[in-house]
């Protein structure tokens, strides 16, 4: 894809980078921890209940989540003795703007590297900026509050995850203006992603 500003093309990286942030917010981040609850230090048995944090910083937006979670009952699953373990998973809510994209490509070194490409220098970062700045575009993103549900059935004496299920609805806005060609767009997005994980060997 490439976009041409007077007749001047923005470096394919840039535009890899802005549309990369969307895609971070609608990649699951608050699904719950994918390959099973972080576990307490320390045995665990039916009515142990624990809270672990996440926080992670991408494109300059931080993400944060918390987890609550707690052994509901021993079961049997696949031939295994295992631990029972509901999850509830609530990530804050998110928002950023296109100016705030542009703040973060200025204030990391790597990632206008990797917007820019390895030879990237401050005057090709300005040049880059100056172009988006003439096409006049602005974005809204924002993300609401999301809560996922997990369940997990976990193996201690073998120390692994037999089974997974898990289930994040997920809701969020972009508005843009001022697109070359495009004009003003804005997209509402509802969606739920639900996975289901079992151990087939091990």
């Amino acid at each position: 894809v490439e976009m041409l500003v007077g007749g001047q093309a923005i470096p394919p990286g840039l535009l890899d980078t802005l549309g990369g942030a969307g895609g971070s917010m609608m990649s699951g981040f608050g699904g719950g921890q994918l390959l099973g609850p972080e576990l307490p230090d320390g045995p665990i048995a039916v009515g142990t209940a624990w809270t672990t944090e996440v926080s992670q910083t991408t494109f300059g937006i931080t993400f944060r989540s918390v987890s609550e979670h707690r052994v509901t009952a021993t079961e049997v699953v696949a031939g295994r003795d295992t631990y029972r373990i509901e999850t509830t998973t609530t990530t804050d809510p998110i928002r950023f703007t296109f100016d705030d994209l542009i703040r973060a490509m200025t204030d990391d070194p790597e990632l206008m590297e990797y917007a820019l490409g390895d030879a990237a220098d401050q005057a090709q970062f300005q040049a880059a900026m100056a172009m988006l700045e003439a096409m006049d575009m602005s974005m809204d993103y924002r993300m609401d509050r999301s809560v996922a549900e997990t369940t997990t059935w976990f193996d201690a004496s073998g120390g692994v995850m037999v089974r997974m299920e898990m289930t994040s609805p997920q809701r969020a806005s972009i508005a843009m203006a001022g697109i070359p060609d495009a004009g003003d767009l804005t997209m509402d997005m509802d969606m739920t992603m639900t996975a289901v994980m079992q151990l087939t060997t091990g």
